[in-house]
């Protein structure tokens, strides 16, 4: 799921609350992008197919690649979207900046 300035927005509020710390575990940089809003299987005595899964905000470090995953449920970034932007799925944008 493509991630929006809307919810990269909110995003940055969130993370401002959290005191998070950016320096990243592979490389000590300190430069993120949202790159994206995946999905997780449950795993709750093996994973099911179709079953339960977990939507998380996929973050890249702009250094080495690494990846970082924060819940985006807590985040606020699944709420209702009007509906013309959930059908503009075609629309690629670069990697927005998250400001931290």
């Amino acid at each position: 799921m493509p991630i929006n300035e809307q919810k990269l927005k909110k995003a940055n509020d969130w993370f401002k609350t959290k005191g998070i710390n950016w320096k990243c575990q592979s490389c000590g940089h300190n430069e993120w992008s949202a790159t994206d809003i995946v999905v997780a299987p449950k795993f709750e005595k093996g994973i099911v197919l179709g079953g339960e899964t977990v939507p998380m905000l996929q973050l890249a470090c702009k250094y080495c690649g690494n990846i970082r995953f924060y819940a985006a449920v807590p985040m606020g970034l699944l709420q209702d979207e009007p509906k013309e932007q959930k059908q503009d799925k075609t629309k690629e944008s670069s990697l927005p900046h998250l400001d931290i």
